[in-house]
């Protein structure tokens, strides 16, 4: 109601000030006529007679070039003004600033109808909403490398029944608000898929990664005391987290039923909008048929995701569903003999996205068939 109340006002006080000014021009002509009168005392009829010669001559160039000129140029002004206040708009932040949330929200509502037609812009405004409303972190220079090996010296987990997954991960992270990385954290390595999807959609780890391994040797690791647990992720797994480049400190293990959660405390500035990222670390994975989800659950900036394997005893398959491009055609990514390579340069993905790589082994596939 408010804002319909707006334009009348406006109309009402522009109309106020016209008469205003209309009634002080009348009453200065006649004050200024009554002193010439007086004055000079020029008699009536021959002043009115020399007004109206004056305003013969004056009259004419006032309709032409007043009246008529911004009668005849106005829809041009009225455009280049349009065009200009536009222009300032869209190229300064600071301007647009000046708004509530809701005017820049139609704003933005009203440019993508512009540019896709009546028919998509709901569809284009309800995958931009999103990021208007909530605020996501950012991930740039992202590099996720993962090589699978047999697994060797490891009586608990036997070579013909286990691989061994090397995967490295580094990142730049942007913080945005006050959600920064604190000084306590965790890495999750869930055997239950249910249990990683719903830490996939939280913030309350640095990484999460699902863990295929039987249930007898998990029994065997749940029974272990604290040290060994720990001396496993240390030495074992060769667990190595560092934030702005330093070392993280490994705080505790816990090896249970749903898989290996670590506590890690680090020195970083936790005050800082901007961290560099690097996680790596081996672990052990059930040969036959395995999964790895690489997920993408932020707005990430050019990623590159690896995947190395020996051709001669694995088989990969690739799922990715990550955009469009050609960069993510499983021919295009799979050219090299025993890799995965999938990289998007300068283009950004948002989440939930990712891949999925299949891994089986070729002597039990071929002894099924």
């Amino acid at each position: 109601m408010k804002d319909k109340e707006k334009p009348n006002r406006r109309t009402h006080g522009l109309r106020t000030i016209t008469v205003m000014l209309a009634l002080i021009t009348t009453a200065v002509w006649l004050i200024l006529l009554l002193i010439k009168h007086i004055v000079s005392g020029v008699d009536l009829a021959s002043l009115f007679d020399d007004i109206l010669a004056n305003i013969l001559g004056i009259l004419p160039p006032i309709i032409l070039f007043n009246f008529l000129y911004e009668y005849l140029t106005k829809e041009h002004v009225a455009d280049e003004m349009t065009e200009q206040i536009t222009q300032t708009l869209m190229s300064n932040p600071q301007a647009i600033d000046l708004f509530d949330e809701q005017p820049k929200k139609d704003f933005v509502r009203a440019t993508i109808q512009t540019l896709v037609g009546d028919e998509e812009s709901e569809m284009v405004y309800g995958v931009v909403e999103p990021y208007l409303s909530q605020h996501y972190n950012i991930r740039r220079f992202f590099r996720y490398s993962i090589t699978l090996r047999d697994y060797t010296d490891n009586p608990l987990f036997p070579s013909d029944r286990y691989m061994r997954v090397y995967e490295d991960l580094k990142y730049k992270k942007h913080y945005i608000g006050d959600n920064t990385l604190p000084p306590r954290f965790q890495l999750g390595f869930f055997v239950s898929n249910a249990e990683l999807d719903r830490e996939l959609h939280k913030q309350t780890f640095l990484f999460r990664e699902n863990l295929t391994i039987d249930e007898a040797e998990l029994r065997a690791m749940a029974a272990w005391s604290d040290e060994e647990k720990r001396a496993f992720a240390e030495k074992e797994m060769s667990l190595r987290i560092f934030i702005d480049d330093l070392p993280c400190t490994l705080e505790h293990v816990v090896i249970d039923p749903n898989g290996i959660l670590v506590d890690l405390s680090s020195r970083h500035n936790a005050g800082k909008q901007e961290l560099k990222i690097e996680v790596m670390f081996n672990m052990p994975q059930r040969k036959g048929y395995s999964e790895f989800l690489v997920s993408i659950n932020e707005p990430t900036y050019s990623p590159n995701i690896q995947l190395s394997y020996p051709e001669s005893t694995m088989q990969v398959t690739m799922f990715p569903f990550l955009n469009d491009g050609d960069e993510c055609l499983v021919q295009n990514a799979m050219r090299n003999t025993g890799s995965c390579d999938i990289y998007l340069q300068e283009k950004w993905i948002y989440p939930m996205s990712g891949v999925v790589f299949i891994v089986q082994d070729k002597k039990k596939a071929a002894d099924a068939v």
